[in-house]
């Protein structure tokens, strides 16, 4: 595996790929059987929404629904502050030399970082790679770079970050 200096036998990896599928296949079941118990049988009252009145005197001087509220969740306005804290660490790092502190602010504002670029993201692009996996493709980039900076093995930074 890249960046992983440990050897994996080709078995090794089969066992793994096996585990994976089968607990993920097991957790999305329970997930969607505590979705449908929580749930609940609706009567067929709940399903049906009450019409709208669009007619202008009836919006006013009344709230709008809090949800689904419009726009993007998650602001770009962020990401400014992610750099900065990125880059206030690995000045801490280069000045201090042992930071727990500043590593785990790199660590999370990469990922953070990340994942606000992928959910701000086109549709399209987001139909190909979904926000949750940038974030996490942030935050194996920022240990990689962390783990260059530091001259330690991704290993090493990894396991600590985890």
């Amino acid at each position: 595996l890249p960046l992983v200096e440990e050897t994996f036998t080709s078995s090794e990896f089969f066992r793994l790929s096996i585990l994976v599928v089968i607990g993920g296949s097991a957790q999305m079941a329970l997930v969607a059987m505590l979705a449908a118990r929580l749930a609940g049988p609706l009567s067929k009252q709940d399903k049906q929404l009450p019409a709208a009145d669009t007619s202008p005197s009836a919006s006013a001087g009344v709230a709008a629904p809090a949800y689904p509220r419009p726009g993007r969740p998650y602001k770009r306005r962020w990401l400014p502050v992610y750099a900065v804290v990125m880059l206030a660490a690995v000045a801490t790092m280069k000045l201090v030399r042992e930071s727990d502190a500043a590593e785990k602010a790199f660590m999370l504002c990469s990922s953070l970082l990340a994942f606000v670029l992928g959910n701000s993201a086109p549709p399209s692009f987001k139909a190909i790679i979904h926000p949750i996996f940038s974030g996490v493709f942030g935050g194996w980039l920022g240990i990689a770079i962390w783990a260059k900076v530091q001259s330690e093995s991704f290993h090493d930074v990894l396991v600590r970050y985890a």
